[in-house]
């Protein structure tokens, strides 16, 4: 199975490695089949553990014998929190709109930060501005948003 890769995954990886720096561990959630940007996160943190969440085994399974993160399988919409805690970072990549509210929700649970990179650079769907604190963020080839939990 392939699928082309997101064009920005270098650059989602390069920033969430300078801004997360001597993070424990990072979570991506709903990963599908896609686990590049975490491939690339844990190529640049090697002491990080890099966690990819999906509800459904065969793609944790399938992400467990293809690459160097760790795949687990598990539901945002009942999530299990230890799976999640010392996160210092929760991210999603082109999330069903439906979904947000949960990653948030989840986030704030555990004290991580969230990093949101929709579909598309600007995406009408979603309207981060209206809970405080989000910021969009451009960082070289990549548009996304960002909540930081802490200053």
């Amino acid at each position: 199975m392939y699928v082309l890769k997101l064009l920005d995954t270098d650059a989602l990886a390069e920033f969430i490695s300078i801004e997360y720096k001597g993070a424990k561990k990072i979570v991506e959630v709903m990963v599908g089949y896609h686990p590049w940007v975490a491939q690339a996160v844990k190529k640049r943190m090697p002491n990080t553990e890099v966690i990819v969440v999906d509800r459904y085994q065969d793609k944790t399974y399938y992400i467990r014998q293809q690459y160097e993160v760790k795949g687990i399988k598990d539901d945002i919409f009942n999530p299990n929190l230890e799976i999640y805690r010392e996160a210092r970072l929760i991210y999603t990549i082109r999330p069903p709109e439906e979904t947000l509210p949960y990653v948030y929700d989840l986030a704030a649970k555990v004290d991580a930060d969230v990093l949101v990179r929709p579909l598309t650079d600007v995406d009408g769907a979603f309207y981060y501005p209206a809970r405080d604190g989000w910021r969009q963020i451009s960082f070289k080839r990549s548009n996304f948003w960002l909540l930081k939990r802490r200053v």
